[in-house]
């Protein structure tokens, strides 16, 4: 796929799996979804890991996937290699964003932001070629593309109808202006940053592992505020300081900014009360860093319910 980005046009790939019939023609449109994999890694794996696709068809469903390959290209402050850009905020210079700035670059315009670039020509192109259902497109991604998913949902809430963030932490802004750097545990959603403005609400469930020792699981409770807030959930905290201290452990407990009721048939998922849109999340005893074997289902049942 050929992507323009602001340093001129390059080559990007990915794994899909389309529907037999995919005219409007002769079929329904389809819900879009795209499903972003983890460090180190690329689109054929997160599609083995994350078995969405063998839910959706159990279900006698169907949906377009897509599975975007990341680069191997540094855009981690400390050095090492990510397969999505999360630190970029496209459109949004100089950090951090405030209402009232210019928004994100139209789709089909350079964003500053490759992956991002690279995300609305995917949107744009199945759009333009297949039937996609432009109020179902939906992302999900696990570690480093939950990160990205909470980024790209913050940064294209009028594009993405629902989002599934595995193993992932809260938006952040650019890099370029933390001290210290994102990868040493500071976010805006630690001292002295704390968080960054809502852009607009989109539906989201939350899922990490409680004995994940690779992306603390206290990152899940400070995604859980962000989108409580950012989606206008009832009891959510009208300021941008749920918390006292960096994410540890020890602030696991901490309680949610807003009241929850029991969600779905898995007794680990809860669903923030009052919300615009929903806000879900599933803290699983005993899952390390990987994907929960339930997830599909539970995403699934989720994005279906929006």
């Amino acid at each position: 796929m050929q992507v323009t980005t602001a340093t001129g046009v390059v080559t990007r790939t990915y794994d899909v799996t389309l529907p037999y019939y995919t005219s409007c023609a002769t079929t329904a449109p389809l819900p879009l979804i795209v499903l972003f994999h983890g460090d180190a890694s690329n689109g054929a794996t997160i599609r083995s890991q994350f078995a969405l696709e063998q839910t959706v068809a159990a279900a006698g469903q169907q949906a377009i996937f897509v599975y975007p390959n990341g680069t191997d290209a540094n855009v981690d402050p400390n050095g090492v290699d990510r397969g999505w850009d999360c630190y970029h905020d496209p459109g949004y210079y100089p950090y951090p964003y405030t209402p009232g700035q210019p928004v994100p670059a139209d789709n089909g315009e350079a964003s500053g932001n490759v992956d991002v670039d690279f995300f609305d020509t995917i949107v744009e192109t199945f759009e333009a070629q297949y039937c996609v259902d432009t109020s179902q497109v939906y992302i999900g991604g696990f570690s480093n593309g939950g990160y990205f998913v909470n980024q790209l949902a913050r940064w294209r809430s009028g594009i993405v109808n629902g989002a599934a963030a595995m193993s992932g932490a809260a938006p952040f802004g650019n890099y370029m202006d933390e001290t210290p750097n994102p990868d040493s545990g500071a976010s805006d959603w630690a001292p002295p940053y704390f968080c960054v403005a809502p852009t607009g609400e989109v539906p989201i469930i939350i899922v990490h592992g409680l004995a994940d020792t690779t992306v603390n699981p206290c990152n899940a409770n400070e995604e859980q505020s962000y989108w409580e807030l950012d989606n206008m959930c009832s009891g959510s905290a009208n300021n941008c300081t749920p918390y006292a201290d960096s994410c540890t452990t020890s602030n696991l407990a901490d309680p949610s900014t807003a009241p929850t009721t029991p969600y779905g048939t898995s007794g680990d998922c809860v669903a923030s009360v009052g919300c615009g849109e929903p806000v879900v999340t599933c803290l699983i005893p005993g899952l390390h860093h990987s994907v929960w074997p339930e997830a599909p289902g539970v995403v699934w049942s989720f994005f279906s319910s929006l």
